[in-house]
């Protein structure tokens, strides 16, 4: 299934707020459904391949996290193609590095591990919500190539 990036709405056909009945009748039942250590719903579907978030307060969609073998794009661009995060980080314009994660804070998007030779790369989809409570202090610019 291939998932497009609109920012700060979801990852399409996944949209932030979505109930969980809402996303299993998309994507069916998820291979596992839990509460993560900060007590937020879970589900991950194909092991660790893609996992959705809920918040707390109504449980709706707050966070959708895709690994490289799915097909995640934005604008046509696949984000997990060779050159793919160097155009995302050149469309943002301002990426920014906290503790290993690049963030594009204009497209509500997080890249983990594009900065190694790690295979396990993911990228997170981020609400308008989520990005506005990040702590700053810990962002620091990361240089565009």
């Amino acid at each position: 299934m291939r998932f497009e990036i609109e920012p700060f709405e979801g990852a399409i056909p996944i949209r932030f707020g979505m109930s969980e009945a809402d996303v299993a009748r998309i994507l069916g039942d998820p291979e596992h459904a839990g509460v993560n250590s900060s007590g937020y719903r879970n589900f991950t579907y194909g092991g660790p391949v893609m996992s959705i978030g809920f918040a707390k307060e109504d449980r709706g969609v707050n966070h959708v996290a895709f690994s490289a073998e799915v097909e995640v794009v934005f604008r046509g661009l696949n984000v997990f193609a060779p050159g793919g995060f160097d155009q995302m980080c050149k469309l943002d314009g301002n990426p920014l590095e906290c503790f290993g994660s690049i963030m594009l804070l204009k497209l509500g998007i997080e890249f983990n591990r594009f900065t190694t030779e790690e295979d396990a790369k993911v990228v997170a989809i981020l609400p308008r919500e989520v990005v506005a409570i990040l702590d700053r202090k810990h962002l620091k610019p990361f240089p565009i190539v």
